[in-house]
Order: C-alpha cells, then structure tokens, then sequence
C-alpha cells in the first residue's frame, strides 16, 4: 500500500497496439488465442517524452 498517488503511470495494452509500436512483440511465440507474446524490457520516457532507455531482457 503506497500513500498518496502512484509515482509512475501504469499503461495497459490489452490488444498489444501499443507492444507493436515499441517493438516488444515476439512473432514466433504465441498465447493460447494466437495472439503474439510480448517480451519483458524496461522503458524509460523522460518528462520531455522522449525515449531514454530502451532494455529488452529474457
């Protein structure tokens, strides 16, 4: 239980739109319903909203 507001926005992307955009997607795995799987990274977006760090990792 954090107090207050959370310090970072949290994004949802249920119909990975947005994992396709950032190049998360994983084309030769898949889920159960056939949709693509989205590997694990850390995006980092400064206040300027500009990318800083991109890390994709297994």
């Amino acid at each position: 239980n954090l107090p207050g507001e959370f310090p970072y926005p949290i994004v949802a992307d249920d119909n990975r739109d947005l994992a396709v955009s950032l190049g998360m997607i994983d084309p030769d795995e898949k889920d159960d319903a056939g949709m693509p799987l989205t590997c694990r990274a850390i995006f980092i977006i400064g206040p300027d909203k500009k990318l800083k760090l991109s890390m994709p990792y297994p």
